[in-house]
């Protein structure tokens, strides 16, 4: 199943706007290096995007996930502004997006621009939801995490890899206690956590592993939600 395949394209304005743009931390070729990110692109139906969330979601993936080049950190912006809504979103379809990405230290720029609907998205059913595959390379996985109405992603544990998880929707427990939006989670190796979506219309959140998402390495686990507790906690928006 793919994400593409399950919308219609959205009607383009005329009009091309700065969705968002800033300068940010990122590891890039097994190194840490200051980059900036723009993101342009021209909206498919009417509203306006909320750059400072927009920009929010975009540095929290640049701060989790790993990247060997710029053109890798263009191409997985690319594909979050192009990702198709899930039931929560709050902005409009963007019909044609460009991600640049560059580096002031070593005059690299690298520029990626897609249309709507080019890149068809994977889509994983699970027993909580769906997971939309967003962006993997060799280190690491960008995803949306949908999850149904009134339907908990029971307490779990990874293993094999390090995960971060950036809080979309405005219905989530996360490890029994009530979240904002823009509110972002670590997990490291072996460390429980759930979530819970308290509503009736689905709720998403993105999230980053390190390495790419292993299906074996999510290991349920039976503990009191009053034992559950947060290794870091920051805000992206």
């Amino acid at each position: 199943m793919t994400l593409a395949h399950s919308f219609s394209p959205p009607r383009p304005r005329p009009d091309v706007e700065r969705l968002a743009r800033a300068t940010t931390s990122c590891h890039v070729g097994g190194r840490l290096r200051l980059v900036t990110f723009e993101i342009e692109g021209v909206l498919g139906g009417p509203g306006r995007i909320q750059s400072a969330r927009l920009e929010g979601e975009a540095r929290f993936v640049l701060a989790h996930a790993r990247f060997t080049s710029l053109g890798e950190i263009a191409d997985a912006l690319a594909d979050l502004v192009l990702l198709p809504n899930a039931e929560d979103s709050v902005r409009p379809l963007v019909s044609r997006a460009v991600a640049r990405a560059s580096e002031a230290s070593t005059h690299e720029t690298s520029q990626t621009e897609r249309l709507f609907g080019e890149k068809s998205y994977v889509v994983e059913e699970k027993g909580f939801g769906f997971v939309d595959v967003v962006y993997e390379n060799a280190h690491s996985g960008v995803y949306r995490e949908r999850i149904r109405p009134h339907t908990v992603l029971p307490t779990h544990v990874h293993h094999h890899l390090d995960e971060a998880e950036l809080v979309l929707g405005s219905g989530f427990l996360v490890q029994g206690q009530r979240v904002l939006p823009g509110a972002a989670f670590e997990w490291p190796r072996t460390f429980p956590h759930r979530w819970e979506n308290t509503t009736p219309v689905e709720q998403s959140f993105l999230c980053i592993d390190r390495p790419a998402f292993i299906p074996t390495d999510e290991v349920e686990v039976d503990l009191p939600i009053g034992a559950l507790g947060f290794s870091s906690v920051s805000r992206f928006f």
